[in-house]
């Protein structure tokens, strides 16, 4: 049993890793919940926008269902 972990020379960068790995988690998860609740937004203002017969809720509609997609993509790290 000859690991890293009885060195303890490692732990100091595993916990490091583990801390980036976390932020990244984290802004996934919110790019998700807004590219989610943009999605939706976005299929009520179409619905809304096409049962009041109301262009401009429609295209507001597809805009934001849109964005949901862009966003997410923009933020996207390479």
């Amino acid at each position: 049993m000859d690991d890293d972990r009885t060195t303890g020379t490692s732990a100091s960068t595993a916990g490091s890793d583990a801390d980036s790995t976390v932020g990244g988690n984290i802004a996934g998860v919110t790019n998700f919940v807004v590219g989610m609740v943009l999605f939706l937004l976005g299929l009520g203002l179409m619905s809304l926008g096409y049962s009041e017969e109301s262009l401009w809720l429609f295209f507001a509609g597809i805009i934001a269902s849109s964005l949901a997609f862009f966003i997410p993509l923009a933020r996207r790290e390479h």
